[in-house]
């Protein structure tokens, strides 16, 4: 192969840009030569070698086997199981990459048949994900119940809470935005704010009105106030400095 290349102009070229000399073929051709010949020279003693101890060869294999079959087998099991993921890899890939041609050799029409299935079967299709949405729901209510200790205690070293009225001062928004927390409430944070309150104090009384994040333009509107504030009864809340302040008339 060196040898070919060697009559290359391109080649010797190249090499000359990289390592600033000028490629000898004739000593390259005649060292490749010699690794061969001494590559051709192993192998002749190997099989000789081989030839006239056969049998103290393989009598040295099926002691080292018998002696160490189980880690073997466990080396072939784990090579295998590797070389099988390898595989099943490389054929999910390619089904994968037919997907996404056939996709987008066929996009518009795809896009007509989604649209004609989901205009016939509307309703069933809500009712699966309204179904869905509940049920993903009331796992994420259990979840809740069996940790409400560990996600009480997590969210109060977040927020710095020592009485649940504190909670009171914290918005829907900064609650929402916490980024490090445990896998478990990761999950569990996506439930509603209140009823996440009421499950990890269960003996507390909560004022609903007080929790609720509304923006500042609602007082500027009397409808919003009055639709806003119908259930409120004689409290009033407003912004003062950015935190819920209620006072009784």
């Amino acid at each position: 192969f060196v040898s070919r290349q060697c009559q290359t102009q391109s080649w010797r070229n190249r090499v000359y840009s990289t390592f600033g000399v000028q490629p000898n073929c004739q000593e390259i051709v005649k060292e490749q030569e010699n690794l061969e010949a001494k590559l051709q020279a192993t192998r002749a003693r190997q099989r000789r070698h081989y030839s006239k101890n056969r049998e103290a060869i393989r009598e040295a294999q099926k002691l080292n086997y018998s002696k160490n079959r189980d880690a073997i087998r466990e080396a072939q099991r784990k090579s295998y199981l590797k070389s099988k993921e390898r595989m099943e890899e490389g054929e999910r890939e390619e089904k994968k990459a037919e997907k996404r041609k056939y996709y987008l050799d066929n996009k518009e029409a795809i896009k007509k048949a989604q649209k004609r299935y989901y205009n016939k079967n509307q309703e069933e299709i809500r009712h699966r994900q309204r179904k869905y949405k509940e049920e993903k729901k009331e796992e994420l209510y259990a979840l809740l119940a069996s940790h409400a200790v560990a996600v009480k205690a997590e969210l109060e070293s977040i927020f710095r809470i020592s009485d649940p009225e504190d909670w009171y001062n914290v918005t829907r928004s900064q609650f929402y935005s916490i980024k490090e927390l445990s896998e478990v409430s990761k999950m569990v944070i996506r439930l509603p704010f209140l009823e996440i309150l009421k499950k990890i104090y269960p003996s507390q009384i909560w004022k609903s009105e007080l929790l609720l994040n509304v923006p500042t333009s609602t007082w500027q509107d009397p409808k919003k106030n009055t639709r806003f504030f119908g259930s409120v009864g004689t409290t009033i809340i407003y912004y003062k400095e950015r935190r819920l302040v209620s006072y009784r008339s």
